[in-house]
């Protein structure tokens, strides 16, 4: 099971309600935050890891699609490991954790923080490429994953970190 916890934003925008209880997750691996940003005019999905700040970029997102958020989610995680180069016994560690996903509310602003300088890279990236018309998400993702040394990890990349923590689970 993975955890999204989600922005006020998001939660209203996908009609999500959260359930009272809290949720711990069992590993680093199924804590996420997960942001709605508008780029371009254009509402995009930006989610990340806790522990390795691994970020998916979704853009392009209609009304339609925050109802099958879980699924769009699970679909574009399983590319992007593909795209950024991740064995198939990486890849098989994460999707051991499943495909149930839970949402619930932010608890972390050390990620918020991260994902908001995340948020300003992409919106450049964009632009220097013409704009959401000429978007290449994956591309756009791994340029940020694999290039943007951040300052929680110690100046690490967030793809490297996120190789290293996969290659670490028993």
């Amino acid at each position: 099971m993975k955890i999204f916890r989600c922005t006020k934003k998001l939660l209203k925008e996908a009609g999500i309600v959260v359930p009272d209880l809290e949720i711990c997750p069992s590993s680093w691996l199924e804590s996420w935050h997960a942001n709605l940003v508008i780029i371009d005019r254009s509402k995009c999905l930006l989610v990340t890891n806790d522990e390795s700040f691994y970020t998916l970029f979704i853009p392009g997102l209609k009304k339609s699609d925050f109802k099958q958020l879980k699924l769009i989610i699970n679909e574009h995680l399983f590319r992007s490991m593909v795209y950024d180069g991740l064995s198939q016994t990486l890849i098989e560690k994460v999707l051991a954790v499943g495909d149930d996903l839970v949402f619930s509310t932010t608890n972390n602003r050390s990620v918020l923080g991260t994902m908001n300088d995340m948020k300003f890279a992409l919106e450049h990236i964009v632009y220097a490429n013409g704009g959401m018309k000429y978007c290449k998400p994956l591309e756009f993702q791994h340029t940020i994953n694999s290039m943007m040394p951040l300052g929680p990890l110690k100046y690490g990349i967030s793809l490297e970190v996120f190789k290293k923590k996969l290659m670490d689970l028993n």
